[in-house]
């Protein structure tokens, strides 16, 4: 049983404080949320990161009144723990679970701007007896429109009860455009992707495209920046809507603008990459694979539930997205080292389907080889593909030049060859003695610049200078894989 649970929650500033007062603490107070754990006998513990002058206001609240009978209110100022000015949400989450981990068995996010089901924190506890993490969804609602049905949804003693059906409705009939956008029709840049939605007449499935744990003990091994376990291999429970979030509906208006094609597509996957990865790690991948369904008949909820991804666009969305995380996270390690020319290449392999194809028959396991150098090395190889007779497709071959499939057991300041083979399926490396340098003719040859670095479980990656040879020999010879792949 978890006998002592924190919940971490942050906010300052009127909105926020007016919303969780009159909304979140009501839905708090439903009889099989907090007073059920009271009665339960597990001690609940508000850690509330705030203002002075915010807590002074909720003092004066009866709601908060009556919220502080069912569990400890302990107020944490942000000048007791940093210099100047207010936190992102992150730095008083991180600063809870890292000062309370002795005092707690688990914690779990309060979001002040949520209204949660009416058993949301019952459920999330009794997930946390038998799970190291817990997941579950808090899709977004527009603020302007959904407190009116809330002010429907109070009891005669004050509290905002609403069960799981009836906030499977509120979903429906109030859904943020940023998630309604999130079809997989792909019309608009979601510059904010939480989730991909999936509609149809019978059902409506929502995936989380990239999220943080709601919830975790306190005895778990180890922990992301997102509380996401660190290794494989701790236990999950991944749950159905237990809240939704109010926000303002044109909170992400550049999201509906219509932007050329090319550019709509090379910033959608670059957006979705920075999301990725940051969020595709042990324990989330897994809960990306499910998603949260929500059955209708006749335009209303008649159930809801978690079930395994089933929309083959959200299966392949998911494979897609943990290749340009990889990507993404690739053009970061090169940002101090490689110059401005390698960046863009690593952006573009992120946006060429054609890449992300012969990326797979290399095998998960992969040796990149990121140049290092002026300009000059690569820029003149580059103005030399686009006057190609075959750009795009030599282009392809290029970038792959620098991609060898498994893990290379290498060395720094080892010497080596690269070379497509005849099939233009994979990179060939050799290595050689640094004599024989002068002997390699128009081969690409190369100096390891740096001791392997394991970027993520799939990608080694070192830096290395590079030497391409002859510009005419090496797209003849990069055009000729072009044809044979």
């Amino acid at each position: 049983m978890i006998r002592k649970l924190a919940l971490m929650t942050t906010f300052w500033g009127q909105r926020f404080t007016d919303f969780f007062d009159r909304y979140c603490i009501p839905s708090l107070l439903t009889a099989d949320n907090l007073p059920r754990l009271a009665a339960a006998g597990t001690q609940v513990t508000i850690l509330l990161y705030t203002e002075q002058a915010t807590y002074e206001a909720l003092k004066h609240s009866p709601r908060f009144e009556r919220l502080t009978r069912v569990a400890e209110v302990r107020p944490i100022f942000f000048d007791s723990f940093r210099a100047a000015g207010n936190p992102s949400h992150w730095e008083p989450w991180h600063h809870a679970a890292v000062t309370f981990t002795d005092e707690f068995d688990a914690f779990v996010l309060l979001i002040p701007d949520c209204v949660y089901v009416k058993d949301a924190f019952s459920r999330a506890a009794t997930a946390l007896e038998t799970a190291d993490v817990i997941y579950f969804p808090t899709p977004e609602v527009c603020l302007e429109t959904v407190t009116q049905r809330f002010d429907a949804c109070f009891t005669a003693d004050g509290a905002l009860e609403l069960d799981g059906l009836a906030m499977a409705n509120v979903v429906l009939d109030f859904m943020h455009p940023k998630h309604a956008v999130g079809d997989f029709r792909g019309r608009f840049l979601v510059t904010h992707p939480e989730f991909f939605v999936a509609a149809r007449k019978d059902r409506l499935a929502l995936s989380h495209v990239a999220s943080h744990a709601m919830g975790f003990r306190s005895d778990i091994p180890g922990l992301s920046y997102t509380f996401n376990p660190l290794a494989d291999g701790r236990r999950t429970a991944f749950l159905d809507i237990l809240g939704v979030g109010c926000e303002p509906t044109l909170k992400y208006y550049e999201q509906f603008l219509h932007w050329p094609r090319l550019t709509l597509d090379s910033s959608r996957l670059v957006n979705l990459a920075s999301w990725a990865s940051g969020a595709r790690e042990p324990g989330n991948s897994v809960y990306a694979d499910t998603e949260a369904v929500i059955e209708l008949r006749d335009g209303r909820a008649v159930a809801q539930y978690r079930a395994p991804r089933a929309h083959p666009r959200a299966r392949l969305a998911n494979r897609l997205l943990d290749q340009v995380a990889n990507v993404f996270l690739l053009y970061a390690a090169a940002t101090h080292e490689c110059v401005e020319s390698v960046r863009q290449c690593i952006a573009l392999a992120a946006c060429l389907p054609t890449v992300r194809r012969r990326l797979k028959r290399v095998g998960p396991d992969v040796t990149v080889l990121l140049p290092v150098g002026g300009q000059d090395r690569i820029t003149p190889v580059l103005h030399a593909i686009e006057q190609s007779p075959r750009p795009q497709a030599i282009m392809v071959e290029f970038l792959l030049l620098h991609v060898v499939p498994g893990h290379q057991r290498l060395r720094q300041d080892q010497h080596f060859t690269l070379e497509r083979v005849v099939d233009g399926s994979t990179t060939r490396i050799k290595i050689f003695e640094p004599a024989l340098k002068p002997s390699m003719g128009h081969a690409v040859v190369g100096r390891l610049a740096s001791e392997a670095r394991q970027l993520t479980p799939q990608q080694r990656v070192f830096h290395a200078d590079l030497e391409y040879g002859a510009l005419d020999r090496l797209i003849d010879r990069l055009g000729r894989h072009a044809i044979a792949s």
